[in-house]
């Protein structure tokens, strides 16, 4: 046994440099280490693609969180790891991933998961404490709830863009990471596969998408990236952005094309792709086509691969030649072809609808709860830093 134990000594001796232990804060009963620090750089670095990440704002990132936790804890607050494995759900949706890319994601980058662990358990904890502290007594007026839709609306309004990337962060040379990005570029200008490119060479979580951010507000995006955008066409590759934390190649998909009201139209719209080479066999028994309802099952008869219905769109966000093509064509008209590379596309609006994209009441009050809750979570954090002992080395 002592052996054993002997061996688990000088595995962890091995394993963490005696450096990487030293305590640099204590918060009440909880210490914080050098290597408490580095394992959230890291998460900062990796999952948020932030290369300039300053160790004393980390440590105290993770300070403040325990000042909260242990004032939460005060206050008989609880909570357990099916509400953890909540929060840990909600944040994969926020980033768009589905039930477990995000620890896959950690376990590939090799990151803590169990520090992210407890920061969403410090969050939960907190928001109890300042629901039960302050949130019995908040109530959203009229005037808040018209300014949350007058908020809600201008969003909304915003122009959009469906923007890929490849982003390469400074971290400890940025001539390494422009060479890297040049690279990059230069398979670029030789393959014509983006997706591939960022798959290869981009540091950002999108890669795992070929690159794809989707639907994104200028402002949403690094400065440099935001101001670039505006000037750029559908299907353009910028150049070399210099950003704020790392070095940027945008592609331009498609923009979305202005909206002057959040009421705004949708199709649902059937596709058909027909190799060229079965173009003369096929072209006259689909003429016969007057619904949406026969092109699947025909298309899969025919073996027809990629064809059927397509998700509903938004007519402004619709592809150009898409956009062209069905503007004018009724509900139930066969369109095409529209000749591509190897194939020959059919399309066919099934229907066509009006929709609001404003959030309903509902949820535009829960937003403006939320805000207000922000504001009294900062008057509950003042309160708690004056009650939590705090220690730094």
């Amino acid at each position: 046994m002592i052996r054993k134990v002997f061996y688990l000594l000088c595995w962890m001796l091995i394993c963490v440099p005696v450096s990487a232990l030293e305590i640099v804060a204590t918060v009440e009963e909880d210490t914080l280490s050098d290597f408490d620090v580095d394992e959230r750089i890291r998460i900062h670095q990796v999952l948020l693609n932030q290369s300039d990440v300053r160790r004393n704002k980390i440590l105290q990132e993770l300070i403040d969180e325990k000042i909260k936790k242990n004032y939460a804890l005060a206050q008989q607050m609880t909570t357990d790891e099916a509400e953890i494995d909540e929060g840990m759900h909600f944040l994969e949706k926020q980033n768009g991933m589905q039930e477990g890319e995000l620890k896959a994601f950690f376990d590939k980058n090799n990151l803590s998961w169990d520090s992210l662990r407890q920061q969403v358990q410090s969050d939960i904890l907190w928001m109890k404490t300042v629901q039960f502290l302050a949130g019995k007594n908040q109530v959203v007026s009229a005037e808040e709830l018209k300014a949350a839709r007058a908020r809600a609306r201008k969003e909304l309004l915003k122009p959009m863009y469906f923007v890929s990337e490849i982003f390469v962060p400074f971290g400890k040379s940025k001539k390494a990471a422009l060479e890297k990005i040049k690279k990059a570029e230069a398979e670029l200008f030789e393959e014509h596969n983006f997706s591939k490119t960022a798959e290869a060479f981009s540091s950002s979580p999108s890669a795992a998408y070929g690159g794809d951010l989707g639907w994104v507000p200028a402002d949403a995006l690094d400065k440099k990236v935001a101001e670039m955008l505006p000037k750029m066409s559908a299907d353009e590759l910028s150049e070399i952005i210099k950003g704020r934390d790392g070095y940027y190649l945008i592609l331009l998909r498609q923009i979305q094309r202005p909206l002057t009201s959040t009421k705004t139209d949708v199709w649902q719209v059937c596709q058909m792709i027909v190799p060229k080479e079965r173009l003369t066999e096929l072209a006259p028994k689909m003429e016969n086509m007057k619904n949406c309802m026969t092109f699947g099952p025909w298309a899969e008869k025919e073996g027809l691969t990629g064809s059927g219905m397509l998700p509903q769109i938004m007519v402004a966000r619709t592809p150009d030649q898409l956009y062209e093509a069905l503007k004018d064509a009724p509900v139930g008209q066969l369109v095409g072809p529209i000749m591509a590379e190897d194939v020959a596309i059919f399309l066919m609006k099934c229907q066509s609808e009006k929709i609001d994209l404003m959030p309903p009441d509902d949820v535009l009050r829960e937003q403006a709860f939320m805000k207000k809750m922000s504001k009294e979570s900062e008057k509950v954090f003042e309160k708690a830093q004056k009650e939590v002992w705090v220690e730094r080395k």
